[in-house]
């Protein structure tokens, strides 16, 4: 601004001078000329007093400006400075001095930046200022700053190139760099650095705690499993011995001692039971099965087993099954024995006078899934309400049954609780998941109903049926199965096994006990052999403790495929399984074939309708059945109208389409006991193999009616299609012959009358008048 005023003025000098010369050469001249010019000077003269003025104004708002510039450059929160190519520092402001240098300014100007920097981050800036110059782009690189103090602080130098003067550019430029403290925010990464080593640490500390405490649980479980097995062993053998003993004959003493040896030896291994069943089941290693098992059955064993307490302590039971429970259930029978058996027990410990009642009922989840619920009340002494807290948690004695009860009902994904009150009694209850059968009432224990999809073990597995009334070898041999990959399905007696097999949706390879309560495993053979089920029979094995050859020969001849003798070696068993899953895919593979080849030969391979002879069978069949219940039924021949021509002018490829289009109309509009196949090239026949309350239109025309209104698209153009028919009823043959020669006469009466119409034979030699619509569809 300064510039353009001074140019300004300049040039007002210049041409006041100018009139001044011109006065002066003019003087001689006119008056009027000299007036002019001395006019002309004034206004000049004017003119450059106001230029005059406009440039001390903008001098004063340059100086004010630069003031507010220099105030904003020292009082920044950030250091600025100018550095050249060498890191000398032109300029600075006041807070960068104030950072480095006490007296101020004037004692930074003129000095490397590099004296303010530790010996270690100096080559690192000089490194960076080639950089810098480089690219002159905004980078940004921390350093550590010595300040006046003689602390020292992280710094974010940002640099970018500047030019102020053409001197400077010839020289290479300048440098503006901005110094930000970042000492806190370096501070804190450090910390949140410190922090997060320290949470590896606590994270592999925790790893290695929780490895630690795996690697001993896993000793405890080992250790209770070794210990509960060789104190199984002794306890077993005292208690044979102690039953051998009381079978003697003994003295009143003697036998209150070895009855009461025996009731000890009972009570502790019903206890180390308890542990190894606990141990497992915090191990995670306790498998539940799955097997069908009648509720009413399994509540009668448990009585039973519990008769001899009741009676010594003289208490009543009542039990009771809801109706609506059903016979039955799906899940693990021996899991539940033992839940109701701990809760019938403990009931009846504490009672001492009165009565326990156990009843079985029915109820739904909030999402509507059926349970089963089972409650044991008893007239005891009742708990106090601080022990109810700890009733099912790990303990000892009375209370271990209880706890394992609770993890087996989660197990089950159920509910176990109690209610009760000090000298009011307890009602112990729990809820579990269970598929369910036929509903409930008083059929026997025996009854068994066929499986329902929602009992069916998960898909993509084989099935494998094992009937075996022997808990233990069942729950073996269902463990083994699911570990080689199979699903079992278990049951306990030969009569649940047939009627498994039965079952639409039977596994096809079933493992039998020889002996089983109410049919041993040959007489399930047998009956599954006599059935008549030769499509998908299925694959069975024997396994028994039997083995003399006429065993062998015996189970084989009653229908078993295979043997396997107890006790078995499990690559054995494998083995001969795999022979049967074989020979079971063998067996569908060939069904599937065999159901393809059959489809082919009774389906026609153009139109996908019935072939021939599959339309001729069935309408023989149709007749049979029509003169055995008296009742009419009807045939008709339908012929496509001029299919030659559409052969003719489109091509056989286009016929072809032609011929599907026309056989998938007529095939979707006809009533669900007609029948439809192709006679033989363009002709088809419709089998109504009841006629009554039809009427003469109502069928055939009606397909005629939807043909005429059939277009069939090609590449060619939109075809027409057309077709005459021919019908007979059955009163007019005997045979299917006799029909057909009447139907074959009636369509050549269509076609000669005009086609696209139907002709009833019966009307042809009585001279009613046949023609149902006009020709539509002819040339």
């Amino acid at each position: 601004m300064t510039e353009i005023l001074s140019d300004q003025s300049r040039s007002l000098r210049a041409r006041a001078e100018a009139a001044l010369g011109a006065i002066a050469e003019g003087a001689a001249g006119a008056p009027a000329d000299l007036s002019k010019l001395l006019h002309e000077l004034q206004v000049h003269q004017v003119e450059l007093e106001l230029q005059n003025e406009e440039l001390r104004r903008s001098q004063d708002a340059l100086e004010e400006s630069r003031g507010r510039y220099m105030r904003l450059f020292h009082q920044a929160p950030v250091g600025y400075l100018i550095l050249d190519r060498v890191g000398m520092i032109r300029q600075a402001n006041a807070t960068f001095a104030a950072m480095v240098a006490p007296g101020g300014g004037d004692g930074v100007v003129g000095r490397a930046f590099t004296d303010f920097l530790p010996v270690e981050d100096q080559r690192l800036f000089l490194a960076r200022l080639k950089s810098f110059f480089k690219h002159p782009v905004d980078k940004e690189m921390q350093l550590r700053l010595v300040t006046a103090a003689g602390t020292s602080l992280v710094v974010a130098l940002t640099a970018g190139s500047m030019e102020f003067v053409e001197q400077e550019q010839e020289r290479g430029g300048e440098i503006f760099v901005v110094v930000s403290d970042i000492s806190q925010r370096a501070r804190a990464d450090e910390k949140l650095t410190v922090a997060n080593r320290q949470l590896d640490a606590a994270i592999l500390r925790a790893r290695t705690m929780t490895m630690e405490a795996e690697a001993a649980n896993s000793a405890k479980s080992n250790f209770l499993a070794t210990m509960g097995n060789e104190l199984r062993s002794p306890l077993s053998g005292m208690l044979e011995m102690t039953e051998t003993l009381l079978a003697s004959e003994l003295s009143p003493e003697q036998r209150y001692s070895a009855e009461s040896v025996q009731n000890s030896g009972r009570r502790l291994l019903h206890l180390v039971d308890g542990i190894l069943d606990f141990s497992t089941i915090e191990a995670g290693r306790l498998e539940l099965v799955s097997e069908i098992f009648s509720p009413r059955q399994l509540l009668e064993e448990i009585v039973t087993a519990h008769t001899p307490q009741l009676q010594e302590k003289r208490l009543a039971l009542f039990r009771s099954v809801d109706s609506a429970v059903p016979q039955q259930l799906y899940g693990d029978p021996g899991r539940l024995r033992q839940i109701i058996g701990n809760l019938l027990a403990n009931a009846i410990t504490f009672t001492n006078a009165g009565s326990v009642e156990l009843t079985l009922s029915r109820e739904e989840a909030e999402g509507g899934e059926p349970l089963l619920r089972c409650t044991v009340r008893d007239t005891g002494c009742g708990i106090s309400p601080e022990k109810l807290a700890l009733l099912f948690a790990k303990s000892g004695g009375s209370t271990l049954g209880l706890a394992i009860s609770r993890r087996l009902v989660e197990m089950m994904g159920g509910k176990i609780g109690v209610n009760s009150e000090p000298g009011r009694g307890s009602e112990f209850w729990f809820t579990v998941r269970c598929g369910g059968g036929r509903e409930g009432g008083a059929g026997s224990a025996e009854q068994t109903a066929a499986i329902t999809p929602m009992e069916l073990p998960a898909a993509g597995k084989t099935r494998i049926l094992v009937a075996e009334d022997d808990i233990t070898s069942r729950t073996i041999l269902s463990a083994i199965l699911h570990k080689w990959g199979y699903e079992p399905l278990t049951v306990a007696d030969g009569r649940a096994a047939w009627e498994v097999i039965r079952s639409p949706q039977a596994p096809k390879l079933a493992i039998l006990d020889w002996d089983m309560p109410g049919m041993s495993g040959p007489e399930v053979c047998r009956l599954i052999r006599a059935s008549g089920n030769a499509t998908t029979p299925p694959y069975l094995i024997i396994l028994t403790a039997k083995d003399d050859t006429s065993d062998i020969v015996a189970g084989l001849d009653a229908g078993a495929n295979d043997y396997v003798t107890k006790p078995y070696d499990n690559s054995e068993l494998q083995a001969r399984i795999r022979v049967g899953v074989r020979m079971v895919e063998l067996q569908d593979e060939l069904l599937a074939a065999r159901q393809a080849l059959v489809y082919e030969a009774m389906h026609d391979a153009l139109t996908g309708v019935l072939s021939r002879r599959a339309i001729l069978e069935l309408l023989d069949k149709e007749l049979v059945g029509s003169r055995r219940q008296s009742r009419a039924m009807a045939v008709g021949i339908c012929d496509i109208d001029h299919f030659k021509r559409i052969n003719d002018t489109y091509g056989h490829l286009i016929g072809d389409e032609v011929l599907k289009a026309f056989a998938t109309t007529i095939a979707s509009n006809l009533r669900e006991n007609d029948h439809f196949g192709r006679f033989g090239g363009e002709e088809f026949l419709i089998v109504a193999p009841d006629t009554q309350g039809m009427g003469r239109e109502n069928l055939y025309e009606r397909l005629r009616q939807v043909v005429a209104d059939l277009v069939v698209p090609s590449q060619a153009g939109d075809i027409r299609v057309t077709m005459s028919v021919g019908v007979a009823f059955s009163e007019m043959g005997s045979d299917g012959t006799a029909l057909l020669a009447a139907a074959d006469e009636a369509l050549y009466a269509a076609k000669n009358r005009g086609r696209n119409r139907v002709v009833f034979a019966d009307q042809l030699n009585g001279g009613v008048e046949d023609v149902v619509a006009t020709d539509g569809g002819g040339d």
